[in-house]
């Protein structure tokens, strides 16, 4: 202050950057007040600049977007745009700016405007600032974020990876600013499909701000969650559900049990117990998090939306329709009026009306909404992700609903050799338990297949085959675990090398999908990458027996296992399937709109096989009855046993 205790602007200053160490160790609220002092300090002041008054605004926004106070936030960082465009808008200082304003625009769920924001923070950062410096690869990162948001996975893709190169390069690998880029491309990779890769990031993270910021960070509760959601995609709920509670913890303890982020923290939490069966668990997290979300971001926010579609698959997993109905149709409404026709959210959104309404038996509308979800999803993930497979298996159970059963099959078949190609590609690099748990989880068409067996014989041999190749994929990767020859061939021969290099090309280019490439251009790719791929293989198999007989075993199916029994053998094969129970569609004049809906029944079917004839299918009936007479039959055995060995009896004395 000066002589006469009047405060200057060195006070204001100081107050600023009391504030930002405030702001950095998650104190909002704190740092919200020494920077409104410190502005009305500086607006009380006759010397004051532009370009101090909208560091101090900048300052307020990133608190105010801390502490979830996101009206407030816009209201300051508009502020400092409009001094900064009237003063010097090609000052390195305003990349910040734009910086902020990219980051307030995507909480207000405009995200356009924000990629616009972000796109011109980078450009300035480019023409203004060393091409290594912080601040442009943050504007790289808000913008790689927004063009994820939107659609855009391979561009955003690339500007995580040259992003996270520099932080690496600039930081350290072990930094804890490099954390935030590992976290960033991690998310990336989790939306391509490339699990493992993710995974390894994911930790990378959290070993860098653990040390740093301890457990109880704003930081560990966001890596953590994102760990959990891919934890889920890999059908990994118990831990995913752990590490969710201890992000809603985290958060409501620094945060407040009112804040944005508690609401996410909450969402992906119920996600999880309504995966694992639970609906009513998950119901009043799901109506809190709508009432957070509505509160901080208005009814129209994209994040509202993905609230009410939660709040609709769960509704509709508690068997309560018309409840899941009006939620999801409220959800659509608001995507619709959004401006990005290209975002997987939206696809997702798509997908939930779209089973919604072959539940309640229109499978026409079932149809044209499943069909318009796998156009953005073939746009953004190309036809070979998992994402694009699931729904396949959606759109295969409305084409058999409709009675256009050759195409049910089509597709259905699509689905579950897409899933089972994932499958493969995941299976060496997880660990051995995600990687059993991530095969019951991915996404397949074998149950709609069993069910078109009973009206379809030729789905009969295509659905044994696909179970025999899906059942040896796991079995020998388990097997291939176990044993002890595993490095058959020697990996780090040239041949093994080049088919390693062949193959990982190729899964590059099934889980970043064609981005900004044609079809035509993607699709050339991809089967150059395959043709490459089998010239490395062709090589190795010329120069090792081993792996002749590996690739042998890993192109068995229905014929080589018929070719391989004895004569007058059989062979015997179950599985456990949701049935669909299919009826033909009502006649007359509702036949194309109208259909009856399709019950699922979890059942049991049995294959026959012999060497001299077809296939032939066995409905064994629903697996409630079976496993309820399986679960007595254990415990009249148990009885058996605990009745037969009890004390001053022995099995001998009793027999």
């Amino acid at each position: 202050q000066s002589a006469g205790g009047t405060p200057t602007l060195a006070t204001a200053e100081a107050l600023d950057r009391l504030a930002s160490a405030l702001t950095a160790s998650g104190s909002h609220d704190a740092a919200l007040q020494a920077l409104e002092r410190s502005l009305r300090i500086k607006e009380g002041l006759s010397a004051r600049t532009p370009s101090s008054l909208a560091r101090t605004l900048e300052g307020l926004a990133s608190a105010a977007q801390g502490a979830g106070q996101y009206e407030k936030a816009g209201e300051s960082i508009r502020r400092a745009q409009e001094l900064q465009e009237s003063s010097d808008p090609e000052h390195p200082a305003f990349v910040e700016t734009l910086n902020l304003l990219a980051q307030q625009l995507w909480f207000e769920g405009h995200l356009p405007e924000s990629r616009r924001a972000s796109e011109r923070a980078f450009a300035l950062a480019g023409r203004t600032l060393r091409p290594t410096h912080p601040t442009l690869l943050e504007a790289m990162r808000y913008l790689a974020s927004t063009l994820a948001d939107l659609g855009d996975l391979t561009q955003s893709h690339v500007l995580r990876e040259r992003a996270l190169a520099i932080a690496e390069r600039e930081f350290g690998v072990g930094h804890h600013e490099t954390a935030g880029y590992l976290n960033s491309l991690a998310m990336a990779e989790s939306q391509l499909g490339a699990y493992p890769a993710a995974r390894e990031r994911y930790e990378r993270a959290l070993a860098a701000v653990v040390p740093r910021y301890g457990r109880s960070h704003d930081y560990v509760a966001s890596t953590g969650l994102n760990l959990a959601i891919l934890d889920v995609k890999l059908g990994d709920y118990a831990k995913a559900r752990l590490e969710h509670g201890r992000a809603v913890a985290i958060w409501q303890r620094t945060l407040g049990r009112n804040h944005p982020f508690v609401a996410v923290a909450l969402t992906e939490l119920a996600t999880v117990l309504n995966e694992e069966g639970r609906p009513a668990e998950a119901l009043p997290l799901l109506e809190r998090a709508l009432a957070i979300r509505e509160k901080n971001l208005g009814s129209e926010h994209r994040d509202v939306a993905r609230t009410l579609a939660d709040l609709a698959a769960v509704f509709a997993a508690a068997r309560q329709p018309t409840h899941a109905q009006a939620l999801a149709t409220r959800a659509l409404r608001i995507w619709e009026r959004l401006d990005a026709p290209d975002a997987p959210e939206f696809a997702a959104v798509l997908t939930l009306y779209a089973g919604l309404q072959a539940r309640r038996g229109d499978a026409a509308a079932a149809r044209t909404y499943f069909e318009r979800a796998l156009a953005i999803r073939a746009k953004v993930f190309g036809p070979t992700h998992p994402a694009f497979a699931e729904i396949q298996a959606g759109l295969a159970s409305a084409l058999a609903t409709l009675g256009d059963r050759a195409a049910a099959l089509k597709t259905a078949v699509t689905a579950e050799t897409t899933g089972r190609d994932h499958l493969r590609l995941m299976l060496r690099s997880l660990p051995e338990r995600q990687a059993l748990l991530y095969a019951a989880a991915r996404p397949r068409g074998l149950s709609l297949i069993f069910s078109l067996g009973a009206n379809a014989p030729d789905a009969v041999p295509v659905g044994l085959d696909a179970l025999i190749r899906s059942r040896a994929l796991v079995l020998d990767e388990i097997a291939a675990r176990r044993s002890a020859a595993n490095a058959i061939g020697g990996h780090s021969t040239p041949t093994r090398v080049a088919l390693t290099s062949a193959q990982q090309r190729l899964a590059n280019l099934q889980v970043r999908g064609p981005g900004q490439m044609s079809p035509a251009q993607y699709t050339a790719l991809v089967a150059a990458a395959r043709r490459d791929g089998e010239v490395a293989e062709q090589a190795l198999a010329e120069a090792s027996a081993e792996f002749r007989a590996e690739r042998t075993r890993a192109r068995i199916g229905l014929d080589e296992v018929r070719a391989a029994l004895p004569a007058d053998s059989a062979l015997v094969s179950f599985a456990r399937y949701d049935r669909t129970i299919l009826t033909e569609p009502r006649p007359g004049p509702m036949a194309k709109t109208l259909t009856r809906a399709s019950p699922v029944v979890p059942s049991y079917v049995a294959f026959v096989l012999r060497a001299d004839r077809p296939a032939a299918v066995v409905p064994v009936g629903s697996a409630r009855v079976i496993d309820a007479l399986v679960s007595q039959w254990r415990a009249d055995i148990a009885v058996e046993v605990a009745t037969t060995t009890t004390p001053g009896t022995t099995a001998a004395s009793s027999r």
